[in-house]
């Protein structure tokens, strides 16, 4: 999980080397995006926030712009989807559907990137140590954000650990697995197992 962070700043760091650092999660979604403040591994409630961002708002709004260009075309996602996915079989609306999508996505990751941006001067005081991003979306918006992203994190003073596509879309579920068992349900998981 650690391979490409270490790699940029030439460490060796695992997971027990961020145990005491102040963190901004980005947790990237299809609907939602959240922002979570851990100092060490406690989350700091009150800086803590999700705004309506993610992949799908930008198909959502590639959707739109379709219908505009193409009047009178009613799709839903699914068959938005399938003129990405399968050109040969919508030559038409295939290359608009994935320039619109091109440009509605690099809205999304610039507004993502701006809330980052923000929410670190407003919510954290540039307090961020550490910058880490996760979620699904975040294996869609890498190519846009990351090496913008990485120049903030350095004029910060800080680090930016991506987390890698393999644990992207389930990393937030597996530490909240990892909370239950060894913290809240290790006494009845002890008594059960």
């Amino acid at each position: 999980m650690f391979k490409e962070f270490n790699e940029n700043y030439k460490l060796n760091w695992t997971g027990k080397d961020f145990a005491d650092k102040k963190i901004m999660h980005t947790d990237i979604g299809s609907g939602t995006t959240e922002y979570i403040f851990t100092n060490g591994v406690n989350p700091v409630s009150d800086r803590c926030s999700g705004e309506r961002q993610g992949m799908g708002h930008a198909i959502a709004a590639a959707i739109e712009l379709l219908k505009d260009e193409r009047k009178g075309l009613s799709i839903n996602r699914q068959q938005f989807s399938k003129y990405i996915e399968q050109p040969n079989e919508y030559p038409k609306d295939s290359e608009l559907a994935k320039t619109f999508l091109a440009e509605t996505s690099l809205e999304q990751s610039d507004s993502i990137l701006d809330s980052i941006i923000t929410k670190n001067a407003r919510d954290m005081s540039n307090e961020t140590e550490i910058f880490t991003v996760y979620g699904g979306g975040s294996i869609e918006f890498k190519d846009e954000m990351y090496a913008e992203l990485n120049n903030y994190t350095e004029s910060q003073n800080a680090k930016l650990l991506w987390i890698p596509q393999k644990y992207a879309v389930t990393m937030n579920v597996d530490g909240l697995n990892n909370l239950n068992r060894n913290l809240f349900y290790s006494k009845e998981l002890e008594m059960i197992g």
